[in-house]
């Protein structure tokens, strides 16, 4: 395996891992989570927001607030949402993108180190044939540390078959704020 490859699939199986790993949080009168995925403390001022919507094969789809992930290496990001926790089973839309990462579009393509996968509620992984991400904001920590603290964008991506099935995912949007 090549060392782009052995690298995309590390950051496959960290994200698998965190999201497995992930249990629904508990509301508690500390924090109230409403419908548009912003978290707001008892004074009511905003903690997050953290928006990620799609229509994936034309059935609208939503990342649930708890359900957000971000591994970052020395080369890469790795940025998802999945919906909800319970009731299994579960799907997700994560991101490979490049570090540093800046403003602008990006394409996937099927043999990039920039895709998109789609994870269907039988767990299994679609990679993304064709597709773009045009990233209109994202600011980091710092460029040491190089965790995103906001990111904004649109995408659109269909994936490759598996076992003869394939997804279009379109209307794309994040919005991210940590």
């Amino acid at each position: 395996m090549t060392n782009k490859m052995k690298t995309t699939a590390q950051l496959i199986i960290a994200v698998t891992l965190f999201f497995a790993a992930c249990k629904k949080k508990e509301e508690t009168n500390d924090t109230n989570t409403t419908s548009t995925s912003t978290t707001t403390t008892t004074t009511g001022a905003p903690v997050a927001l953290r928006t990620m919507t799609a229509s994936v094969n034309n059935v609208n789809w939503q990342a649930n607030y708890n359900g957000y992930s971000l591994v970052t290496t020395n080369t890469n990001y790795s940025f998802g949402g999945q919906t909800d926790y319970s009731p299994n089973p579960n799907t997700a839309i994560t991101f490979n993108l490049p570090r540093p990462l800046s403003v602008g579009l990006y394409t996937f393509s099927p043999t990039g180190i920039i895709k998109a996968y789609f994870r269907d509620s039988s767990g299994v992984y679609y990679t993304s044939n064709l597709g773009s991400i045009n990233i209109t904001q994202v600011d980091t920590t710092s460029p040491a540390s190089g965790s995103i603290t906001k990111l904004k964008a649109t995408f659109n991506f269909t994936t490759s078959a598996v076992s003869s099935k394939s997804y279009t995912v379109n209307n794309g949007v994040i919005d991210y704020t940590k």
